[in-house]
């Protein structure tokens, strides 16, 4: 019997059953990854944002006329999608010249239409989004949405009125392809190059509807307190005056606006507004809030409007998105 030759075969044999185990090992480690990456393109394929269009326009803001484009865009989940919610989306704009600029759209995500404006003098070659989603089992999943080409041609409907960028009342309504007014409620438009501020939620990620009541119960000592968070869009520098204001709605009353301290951080500004401050605000403003029982009903007289005030280094007068403050004394 040949010895050496069954030695070579045995040699053969386990170099394959190696082969085969490393093989195996090595398909282990790369089928989850093959596999959440087709489950994430199929995600992606069947992402609820598209772009409807992106069209050079005259954009309004606050009474200021400036070149630039509308980007329009819709929102809708459909049936049976495994994607339960949007969490953030960035519109781009891809310029002629190699420059990419972005705008980041933080209203409250419902199934619509919307508009975002982007002022500049320069051409554009293409708008798209990046957004990330929230899945059916908790997970997330960063979508590159496909682009949509720009046109460059100023058309005569093409003006996109903004008379409170994003998250002051009223929207912009837009001419052009797919330009139409937001639905949904979701008029307001958010706006790249012009400055703006608005009244958020804590995490600054939500812009707070405007006119959206707060109550507040006003007791004794510090009692409670209210956090008034706001975002500068297009930069801090861009101001050269910042503040909040309170305004009284009662008539025959004194409302002149009561200006109070803010904390200022980058693009963020936050105030703290204690039960005692308020008191004495009333007090300035000749205002005696509603107590005990009639607390239920915090008297419309006795309402409080809270914003953001702020002069550009233009001279612009810039004015946020309000809350109403309604305010009742503890027993």
């Amino acid at each position: 019997m040949n010895k050496g030759g069954l030695s070579d075969v045995v040699s053969v044999v386990l170099i394959i059953l190696l082969v085969i185990g490393a093989v195996a090992a090595m398909w282990l480690f790369i089928a989850p990854i093959v596999k959440n990456t087709q489950l994430n393109r199929v995600v992606c394929m069947d992402a609820p944002v598209e772009i409807l269009s992106c069209q050079k326009s005259n954009i309004t803001v606050n009474s200021v006329t400036y070149p630039g484009f509308n980007v329009a865009y819709s929102y809708a989940i459909s049936s049976g999608s495994r994607i339960q919610s949007v969490k953030s989306r960035n519109v781009i704009l891809e310029m002629k010249d190699g420059e990419t600029i972005s705008l980041p759209d933080v209203r409250e995500a419902s199934e619509g239409s919307y508009n975002t404006a982007f002022l500049t003098p320069k051409e554009a070659e293409k708008a798209t989004m990046v957004s990330t989603f929230t899945l059916d089992d908790g997970s997330e999943q960063t979508c590159n949405i496909p682009a949509k080409e720009c046109s460059n041609v100023l058309t005569g409907n093409t003006l996109i009125s903004v008379s409170s960028p994003i998250g002051g009342s009223g929207g912009g309504s837009g001419g052009g392809s797919g330009g139409s007014g937001s639905s949904g409620g979701n008029g307001n438009v958010p706006v790249y190059g012009a400055p703006t501020l608005y009244l958020t939620s804590a995490n600054g990620e939500n812009i707070v509807n405007d006119s959206q009541e707060v109550r507040m119960l006003l007791t004794d000592g510090f009692g409670e307190s209210l956090v008034i968070n706001g975002t500068v869009y297009s930069g801090i520098t861009n101001f050269k005056d910042l503040k909040i204001l309170i305004s009284s709605f009662a008539p025959f009353q004194n409302n002149e606006s009561q200006q109070r301290d803010i904390i200022i951080s980058d693009n963020k500004f936050q105030m703290v507004l204690l039960s005692q401050d308020l008191k004495a605000i009333m007090s300035e403003l000749s205002l005696a809030g509603p107590s005990g029982d009639e607390c239920s009903r915090y008297a419309e007289a006795t309402k409080l409007k809270v914003y953001a005030e702020a002069t550009t280094t233009t001279n612009q007068k810039i004015v946020s998105n309000s809350i109403i403050l309604a305010p009742c004394y503890g027993y």
